[in-house]
């Protein structure tokens, strides 16, 4: 977790870490997904997670968006963690990718409506269900 956290956090340009890559990498990441009661692993997987994501909307913002609702739904699951540490962690993780992730790309995903055709804004939508 250590390599893949310094790989994202490293991340600036898309030549060292393609948003393919970036993308399948995150993907791979939920085989790996600790027990919200496993404190040090999943305190590690929320840091990788975080990081990734916020390296794939630098890359490419609109392929992070349509990531969003699972990690999102993933780590609303550790808020059932009897660690304070987890639930800290987790709201801090989901801060960050709304401030990094949904913020800066607003005007490109467009208004938000419950009733929207598949895009953009419709992830956004599903991270909240």
């Amino acid at each position: 977790m250590q390599a893949l956290h310094s790989l994202f956090a490293g991340s600036s340009s898309s030549s060292s870490l393609t948003a393919e890559l970036n993308a399948q990498i995150i993907t791979a990441l939920y085989d790996y997904l600790p027990n919200e009661n496993d404190l040090q692993p999943v305190l590690a997987w929320l840091a990788v997670m975080e990081k990734a994501h916020v390296s794939l909307s630098r890359i490419q913002s609109g392929l992070c968006v349509g990531h969003l609702p699972r990690v999102f739904s993933t780590t609303m699951n550790c808020f059932l963690s009897p660690h304070s540490q987890v639930i800290s962690m987790a709201a801090q993780t989901l801060k960050t990718l709304l401030k990094e992730c949904v913020g800066p790309n607003m005007a490109e995903i467009g208004p938000i409506k419950s009733t929207d055709a598949p895009g953009p804004a419709s992830y956004v939508c599903k991270m909240f269900r």
